[in-house]
């Protein structure tokens, strides 16, 4: 308690609160344009940081890598373009607010649940850091593949009502992570002669080109829209920051505490605690059935889990020198820069640095709320845009950071490309989010179990310790129940569709 007191005492300047503030409205706009990312946010700041103290420096980074977190929900909010890869879940009813003349609601949601998400995942570095970083100690291949596999079952209640066409673009999109060289044996795969696919499709360029380009195909070939006209209810609405800070409290505790956990397991991510935390709440929210119509709380889903992972992801970054992000490397060769070198004694001799750090990491937070929450509903104006130059923007935003964040032409033709796939996908009613799921576990399901079988020297035995490792049997069960329940509910709508019939 009295280093936190004594972090409270150092962060408390007029600097560090100054250059926390500019760092996160920072943050928030690198976050917004798609393409960019807390990778490329936090490796623009580092040559400005070598002024600063330690303490200054680390929290500028921090706050920034928490704003862009929450800065991809802007753009995939507006105009279904995750701003990072993470912000991809978002979209599923937080762009059809937007479609319903609700993009203001949806953007206040989505900084409330992230305020809610940094907040707690903070707490959780500050109280449980030791006891986390041990619990990451003990995942191995096994850990990893059961809670990749347990990720994948998502993908049953993602299917929407073809259940068939969802299986196939799940399929397709493991099929997907299989494309480059084999990591294990080196054997090419689906590579077609061309060397840039031999370290695998970029998957930001893949989700842009899903999610973003196909947008527009759609726009200009069948006239669509890509926003709502606001509503009167909209219009009347009264904001209430302290309504909307308590409007969803189960679902901030348990989204965030998913991001925590995900986040402490290195090579996880957002993108996986994202998808988690919108199944479960799809299970257990009053309104789940209705995810992806529109949903608020969907968008609160999210924003808590794609938050809390910033916590946790400093816990083996901090405790065990072990980054397990693109941006926790950045992080942590920036600690390395001014001196500082992850471990125990980073909590001890280096305790007047590493606490005030954290505490600020709070006031990052609540910086956060209060630009997201008054500022970010100005960028509603991008609604009132004529189409045709709203799709040449977001085209133009596009290539740029495809380009900037893989500094090749390739990846940008693969967002094309992928962006005609994706259009014709949807034309013929197969949903895209099963695709970029296989994509994103597919990769980690394939490591996991490869890495497995190799450590346990067989198959067999890799498949019996998945059942008796204690950590891994949790994941696998709550695998059986997750299948379960989908199977379940497929034959109980069948059944309703069977008796409606008969009844008419």
């Amino acid at each position: 308690m009295s280093n936190i007191i004594m972090g409270f005492q150092q962060v408390m300047t007029v600097e560090n609160l100054v250059l926390c503030l500019a760092s996160t409205v920072y943050g928030i706009f690198i976050g917004a344009m798609p393409g960019l990312g807390p990778t490329i946010g936090m490796t623009l700041l580092i040559p400005l940081t070598f002024g600063m103290n330690r303490t200054t420096a680390l929290l500028v980074l921090a706050a920034c890598y928490c704003a862009t977190q929450y800065g991809g929900s802007i753009s995939a909010i507006l105009l279904k373009t995750p701003g990072t890869g993470a912000a991809a879940a978002t979209t599923f009813d937080g762009h059809q607010m937007t479609l319903k003349g609700r993009a203001g609601e949806a953007l206040d949601e989505a900084a409330v649940a992230s305020f809610w998400g940094g907040m707690l995942s903070v707490v959780a570095l500050l109280c449980i850091a030791p006891p986390l970083a041990r619990f990451a100690l003990k995942f191995s291949a096994q850990e990893y593949f059961s809670v990749a596999v347990f990720g994948l079952t998502i993908i049953a209640s993602l299917c929407g009502k073809d259940v068939w066409k969802g299986l196939i673009a799940g399929v397709l999109g493991i099929l997907l992570g299989c494309v480059g060289i084999d990591p294990f044996n080196g054997f090419k795969r689906f590579t077609f002669g061309m060397y840039q696919l031999e370290s695998g499709l970029q998957t930001l360029a893949v989700m842009t080109g899903l999610f973003s380009i196909s947008r527009i195909f759609k726009l200009i070939l069948n006239k669509s829209s890509f926003s709502g006209k606001q509503t009167a209810a909209e219009e009347k609405r009264r904001r209430s920051l302290f309504r909307d800070l308590f409007r969803y409290p189960v679902t901030y505790l348990r989204s965030s505490i998913i991001g925590i956990l995900i986040g402490i397991m290195p090579a996880a991510g957002a993108n996986i605690a994202t998808f988690i935390s919108y199944d479960l709440g799809k299970r257990s929210c009053p309104e789940g059935k209705d995810f992806g119509t529109g949903i608020r709380e969907g968008v609160a889903c999210c924003e808590a889990s794609n938050n809390g992972v910033t916590g946790g992801a400093l816990v083996p970054t901090l405790t065990l020198g072990i980054p397990g992000s693109p941006p926790m490397a950045i992080f942590m060769s920036a600690m390395v820069l001014h001196g500082l070198q992850p471990g125990y004694e980073l909590f001890s001799v280096q305790a007047t640095t590493i606490y005030p750090f954290m505490v600020g990491l709070f006031i990052a937070n609540i910086f956060m709320l209060l630009v997201g929450y008054f500022t970010a509903r100005r960028f509603t104006i991008v609604t009132k845009v004529p189409n045709n130059i709203l799709a040449a923007v977001i085209v133009i935003l596009c290539v740029t950071g495809i380009y900037a964040a893989t500094n090749s032409m390739f990846n940008v033709y693969v967002m094309l490309f992928f962006g005609v796939v994706g259009y014709f996908l949807e034309k013929y009613n197969f949903n895209v989010v099963p695709l970029v799921l296989g994509l994103l576990l597919g990769i980690l399901t394939e490591k996991g179990m490869m890495q497995g079988i190799a450590l346990e020297r067989g198959g067999w035995n890799f498949c019996v310790s998945l059942f008796t490792r204690p950590i891994s049997l949790v994941f696998m069960l709550l695998t059986f129940l997750s299948l379960g329940s989908a199977i379940f509910n497929m034959v109980r709508t069948k059944g309703n569709h069977l008796s409606e019939e008969e009844d008419d």
